[in-house]
């Protein structure tokens, strides 16, 4: 199941993260939601309340599998400004079970900037497993950093980026905004497509991004500027290319190992197959 979030902010409980998307597979949380950081009756761990880091980091963009404009959050991690503003869907599709879609925009949560996701599920009978293309395409009249986030569970077994590991000394990746809580673990750059596959359980998952001109990338990991041990931690893929306007087009899918399956697209919409707790809250849309 693939679930994409684009609706109203949510008051006190909402993230900053329109246009952000999970995906399950066999009933595990394959790109995951980092939730809320708060440790649920475990009184040790501030009386098992919201802790710090809920703040500083779960309900920051960068913590969320989105597009992050100019290393700040959106509406610049202000709820009342959050509130004023919502995404909108732009179309959705679930009536061929082969190849079901949804679409959302989110243009006024970034000044300046329109962000818009589209977002297939497709089940190809000539593929062992379904497949998540993603088209994420950004616009702006200047220029700006985007930061395309990919947080994952499991372990990185290959890719084709050439990267240097930061293995004498490891930085945050910056200052706010979520970004000090992300140790940079190592760099590197791409001119063209980017592959990677990680194994989470018993099972392959592999991403191939589509690309233009150069990007930088980075791999990190949740964890820094953490002194109490809050944060639990967990990888994450962010890909930098710059330009005043870009479209980043992504493949997610599944190898091997288990029986065949099904994956969902998702958001508020009513389907036929059951859904985790998490695919009702908000406004979101998914396919199955």
């Amino acid at each position: 199941m693939l679930l994409m979030k684009y609706g109203v902010h949510g008051e006190g409980h909402g993230h900053f993260d329109k246009l952000h998307f999970i995906f399950f597979d066999s009933g595990r949380e394959v790109v995951p939601d980092y939730g809320f950081s708060r440790w649920i009756n475990i009184e040790p761990k501030f009386g098992g309340r919201y802790l710090p880091e809920n703040d500083s980091y779960a309900m920051q963009t960068i913590a969320h599998n989105t597009v992050t404009v100019d290393e700040t959050s959106q509406n610049s991690a202000r709820e009342t400004q959050a509130e004023e503003v919502w995404g909108e869907r732009h179309f959705f599709d679930k009536s061929n079970p082969a190849v079901q879609v949804m679409s959302a925009r989110a243009d006024r949560h970034n000044p300046g900037v329109g962000m818009e996701r589209t977002m297939f599920l497709i089940d190809d009978s000539r593929l062992p497993r379904p497949v998540v293309v993603d088209l994420f395409r950004v616009s702006s009249r200047t220029s700006h950093t985007y930061d395309y986030a990919l947080h994952f569970r499991g372990q990185l077994i290959a890719t084709d980026v050439k990267y240097e590991s930061n293995v004498t000394r490891q930085e945050p990746l910056g200052k706010s905004f979520g970004y000090q809580h992300i140790w940079r673990q190592a760099d590197g750059t791409v001119d063209g497509p980017l592959r990677m596959t990680w194994l989470d359980g018993n099972r392959y998952y592999s991403v191939a991004m589509a690309g233009g001109s150069s990007s930088d990338v980075i791999f990190g990991r949740t964890g820094a500027n953490d002194p109490n041990f809050n944060l639990t931690s967990e990888p994450m893929l962010l890909v930098r290319p710059k330009g005043a306007r870009r479209a980043v087009r992504v493949g997610y899918r599944a190898s091997r190992i288990l029986q065949r399956g099904r994956g969902t697209v998702a958001g508020g919409d009513s389907l036929d197959s059951p859904c985790p707790k998490a695919c009702r809250l908000g406004r979101r849309d998914r396919v199955e």
